[in-house]
């Protein structure tokens, strides 16, 4: 797994990074090979970077060097969220609870999801004024899973659930409980996100207790893509809003360059299939990842929406 508050890659200023050579290599369908690193990332931070903290505002900033005249071709940001439209207790919770989305062209989706499994408030108040749709999952075990989810709410932000606490082998019963209490932390979550160990896609019987659950009041369903997928089945057999991740960005730790070509991969693989979903932690390095690839990768030929988009609106 990775390694949670690792210090963000020197050069998250927004001054503009200095000029390459060549243009950076940008990865084929199948390319695994590393891009040259960038100049200016790997010298001393810049002044006013503080090292083992999330950005804040003034790191990711709406606008950024370089959007010149192109500015509103690339993906949403730059402005606050808008409110969603009008509640409707008819609607499912997938739906009641998404933030406000207008497609831009024919341009594929991409969902970005940031866990966040225990941050500082006022980190959380930072992350939520992102120049750029995310949607937050929150682990409902955290003592201030409520907190979390109610700062990124009120910024306009859809929230998830990060599916913790389902022991293997849970009875009807068990898995009731600890809904309940997940659905209670975070009450306006659009969807259960499968946890990348000790969850359940893989298990045919619990996957199908937990879709019948998510039924109940129209959440969504994220799992990943990788091996037996039971759980995905049985969302698509029940008809509840459903996707996969196709990457965890920072699984193994790492850095920002690694994440940029997963996420340039991941934008080669939305325009393939209209759409994608990858995920990361609420950390530095993640990040500043995500930073470097809207300022220097594919970002441009997606657009970037909350996850409620991918896997519910048409």
């Amino acid at each position: 797994g990775g390694t949670p508050g690792a210090a963000p890659v020197p050069g998250l200023s927004d001054a503009p990074p200095a000029p390459a050579e060549a243009p950076p290599a940008r990865p084929d369908e199948g390319g695994e090979g590393d891009a040259p690193p960038d100049p200016g990332f790997d010298d001393a931070p810049p002044e006013g970077v503080r090292i083992g903290r999330l950005p804040t505002v003034e790191d990711i900033a709406p606008q950024e060097p370089g959007d010149g005249e192109d500015a509103g071709s690339g993906p949403q940001e730059g402005t606050a969220p808008t409110p969603a439209p009008e509640e409707s207790e008819d609607m499912p919770a997938v739906m009641r609870h998404a933030a406000a989305f207008e497609p831009s062209g024919a341009r594929p989706r991409f969902a970005i999801l940031l866990v966040d499994d225990g941050l500082a408030p006022q980190e959380r108040v930072d992350l939520a004024q992102l120049a750029f749709p995310v949607t937050f999952v929150v682990d409902p075990a955290h003592p201030d899973a409520a907190g979390a989810a109610t700062t990124y709410r009120a910024a306009g932000r859809e929230v998830a659930i990060l599916a913790t606490q389902i022991p293997p082998g849970a009875s009807p019963a068990d898995l009731e409980v600890t809904f309940e209490s997940h659905f209670g932390a975070v009450p306006e979550a659009v969807a259960v996100v499968e946890p990348l160990t000790g969850g359940f896609q893989a298990d045919r019987l619990l996957a199908q207790q937990v879709v019948t659950i998510l039924t109940g009041d129209g959440h969504g369903l994220v799992t990943h893509d990788a091996g037996l997928n039971a759980a995905a089945q049985a969302a698509r057999s029940a008809g509840i809003a459903n996707g996969e991740v196709y990457r965890v960005l920072d699984e193994d730790g790492e850095n920002a360059q690694t994440i940029r070509r997963y996420l340039d991969r991941a934008a080669f693989r939305a325009a393939q299939q209209g759409e994608v979903i990858v995920m990361g932690r609420a950390r530095p390095e993640t990040l500043a990842g995500i930073r470097l690839w809207r300022r220097e990768g594919r970002a441009d030929t997606v657009a970037l929406a909350p996850l409620s988009a991918v896997i519910a609106q048409p």
